[in-house]
């Protein structure tokens, strides 16, 4: 970013953090992290940015009954812009994510994204992220998760729960307010 010697050491520090942070949930590579301001802007970035130009018309984009406002609203705008149609995991009777709907509700390949939150800020349950993961996957779909819960009482490993992208918050994991980050698959964000 410089040549000068504040520069090229503010680019190392930077680059460290990155480096850090890709150690910490579990990426192959510091490529794969993108700073954010919080898990909603990362949650946006995604819904705005390539999930946009995979939606189109008469698509299908999920997320689930137990979600947090910041990751409902951005797929519902991002849908009702393309012309998609946003899809809801209903929940159980025992209050978690009915996983035979969401199968059943899979059909015609038509869901191009799924966004669900990894812990439920409402209910703390840990979802079956993994589950919705290989289902969505089946039916060609990309996953977003919503890990703002979890990163603080939960070891992260993007690759088992099988996601996507994986946007989470500092201050959830008791670090400074407007600082957040998204993982997301290399050969996504080069997209």
């Amino acid at each position: 970013r410089s040549v000068h010697q504040l520069g090229a050491e503010a680019t190392a520090a930077f680059e460290e953090a990155r480096s850090r942070v890709a150690q910490f949930v579990g990426g192959s590579s510091p490529q794969e992290v993108i700073f954010t301001s919080g898990t909603t802007a990362g949650i946006n970035m995604v819904a705005s940015g390539l999930a946009r130009w995979e939606v189109g018309p008469g698509d299908h984009v999920w997320v689930s009954a137990m979600d947090h406002h910041s990751n409902w609203v951005p797929w519902q705008q991002m849908a009702q812009a393309m012309g998609a149609t946003l899809k809801v995991i209903p929940l159980t009777s025992e209050g978690r994510l009915d996983l035979k709907a969401f199968r059943s509700g899979l059909g015609q390949r038509r869901t191009k994204w799924v966004a669900l939150p990894w812990v439920s800020n409402v209910l703390g349950n840990e979802n079956e992220v993994r589950e919705v993961c290989d289902a969505a996957h089946q039916a060609g779909a990309r996953v977003l998760v919503d890990g703002a819960q979890g990163v603080a009482h939960l070891p992260v490993k993007v690759e088992e729960l099988g996601c996507d992208f994986f946007a989470f918050s500092g201050h959830k994991m008791f670090g400074p307010m407007g600082a957040g980050a998204l993982w997301g698959r290399r050969e996504l964000l080069e997209q």
